[in-house]
């Protein structure tokens, strides 16, 4: 079923643009706590809803300081053409439903021209009646292509590649053609340009049966199954028996097995991150940060030059380029352009999330931070935080992991109240290096055991390894998504058929042989448990 909602429906590096039409997108965030009313569609139903502009202008190379917040039009034009370089802006507000799968800005052509490319910028802070060509803003190399447009022509430009997710955004169109156009902007009474927006169902966690362990530290809280009794075969304990030190396995929140010490607490090292990104999660749903589109300089004052742009997406990816210049490179990558693993990611990452949160910086008693986020409503407890030259670090057990991996299926949700927003977690567990270049070799313990040539995108999505496109595990599902640390700490978890194992002393280099496939070959069917 489909539901259409229409809001309006009338008619490498940041460089300086040549010629664009930026376009600046604040996606609205729900910080409503506990389940929602609203908002996410159910499972089979799909949400369109159609946005007009909150503000837009263009400005004139010839008149560098003039305003033109209240034309009708938006003159855009290449500064070959009578060294008159015009550039337009829209600003759009979306409202959070959900995972966005499609992004679409109509235009109004009331010039003809020879087309041009889409950019994303992540200048956000514009103002319709102040904007002049002085302050116009850089853009993103990557781009969306268009050809020539058509006076009367409705133009059409699927822009969801570079909006991707809820949060700020900021686009812009460039062109060199000596053709330039004219769009219609919001104040012309028929013609104003609109952005519609196409929402993903979340596919929610099956609440009818999942398990939900009561608060504490033991294995009484748990709720213990043969592997038969939650569609597995007998023989998955042996299998998996020599793949880790110690290991537990969960199947939909029911404990299968577990191997070694339940409740020994151990230093997770940078399995840390994947927990310290859900943390995020949690300050976009309580309302502490407003998007992970904001810039992380906003409580870290200190960054500077490009690092002063990465978000917490940034952060989150690794690659908001803190490393750079510097690392035996000299080029200053702008956020976003290269991936590197690097330790400065969660250093800022804490500082920041304990300002939010009403802390001085992460040495100020972060673990009131992640108790107010999430680990006190999901019942962990017995757990420990070290306060470090590279930020948090935490001390696990695998009861405590397993309640992880089962916040990560439950899609956010523990005990039918949402902690987590559900489009947040989808995208934490999936790829979000598209076109970013990769350096398996960083300074700041960031050596990663990958080669370019197998892998020339990292398979990561918010500090979190994943296999999308199943080049990490072949064989196995897309779905499996796992955090590691060194030492073989390890989460891992796959929404679609409910399965956590947490583990210590795992090996996690790719293979066609590993635990993924191993579970895999061992699921009889669905859980009868779970309905």
């Amino acid at each position: 079923m489909e539901i259409r909602q229409t809001a309006y429906q009338v008619g490498a590096r940041l460089a300086r643009p040549k010629m664009f039409l930026l376009i600046s997108l604040a996606i609205g965030l729900s910080v409503i706590a506990g389940p929602r009313s609203q908002g996410h569609s159910a499972v089979g139903t799909a949400l369109i809803q159609s946005y007009p502009p909150i503000a837009d202008t263009y400005v004139s190379q010839r008149q560098p300081e003039m305003n033109y917040g209240d034309t009708q039009f938006l003159h855009v034009f290449s500064p070959a053409v009578r060294d008159n370089e015009q550039i337009a802006y829209l600003k759009f507000y979306v409202e959070d439903h959900g995972l966005i799968s499609q992004a679409v800005l109509k235009l109004y052509v009331v010039e003809s021209g020879d087309g041009g490319q889409i950019h994303r910028s992540l200048d956000n802070t514009w103002e319709e009646s102040t904007l002049t060509y002085v302050d116009r803003p850089s853009f993103e190399a990557q781009a969306v292509t268009f050809g020539a447009v058509r006076r009367g022509q409705l133009k059409t430009l699927d822009v969801t590649s570079l909006i991707g997710t809820p949060g700020l955004r900021s686009l812009a169109i460039s062109t060199l053609a000596p053709n330039g156009t004219t769009f219609a902007s919001r104040e012309h009474p028929e013609l104003a340009p609109f952005l519609e927006v196409s929402y993903e169902a979340i596919a929610q966690p099956p609440f009818q049966g999942i398990n939900f362990p009561a608060p504490g530290q033991s294995l009484q809280a748990q709720n213990i199954k043969a592997p038969a009794d939650v569609g597995l075969e007998p023989g998955i304990i042996d299998q998996l028996t020599n793949q880790a030190s110690r290991w537990a396995l969960w199947r939909h929140g029911y404990l299968v097995y577990v191997d070694g010490d339940f409740n020994l607490n151990q230093e997770v090292k940078s399995l840390r991150k994947t927990w310290h990104a859900l943390t995020i999660g949690a300050a976009i749903k309580q309302g502490k940060i407003p998007s992970y589109a904001q810039k992380i300089s906003v409580w870290q004052t200190e960054l500077i030059g490009n690092d002063a742009d990465a978000t917490w997406w940034h952060i989150m990816t690794q690659s908001a380029s803190l490393d750079y210049p510097g690392c035996e490179d000299e080029n200053d990558y702008a956020a976003g352009e290269m991936w590197t693993y690097s330790d400065l990611n969660p250093y800022h990452l804490n500082h920041a999330l304990a300002k939010a949160y009403g802390k001085s910086d992460f040495f100020d008693n972060y673990g009131d931070v992640v108790r107010e986020a999430y680990f006190d409503a999901i019942g962990m407890q017995g757990w420990e935080t070290k306060a470090t030259f590279d930020g948090i670090r935490f001390v696990f057990d695998l009861e405590d992991m397993g309640r992880l991996g089962l916040l990560m299926i439950a899609r956010g949700w523990w005990n039918r109240i949402e902690l987590i927003p559900s489009w947040f977690i989808v995208e934490q567990e999936t790829k979000q290096t598209r076109a970013m270049a990769v350096n398996y070799n960083g300074c700041n313990d960031g050596i990663i055991d990958l080669n370019t040539a197998e892998f020339p995108e990292s398979p990561y999505g918010f500090m979190t390894w994943v296999n999308t496109d199943g080049d990490y595990y072949p064989g196995a599902s897309t779905k499996w998504a796992w955090g590691y640390g060194s030492g073989g700490t390890y989460v891992l978890w796959n929404f679609e058929n409910g399965i956590v194992f947490a583990g210590f002393g795992v090996s996690t280099r790719p293979t066609s042989e590993g635990i993924p496939q191993i579970i895999e070959a061992n699921i009889i069917g669905p859980n009868p448990l779970v309905e």
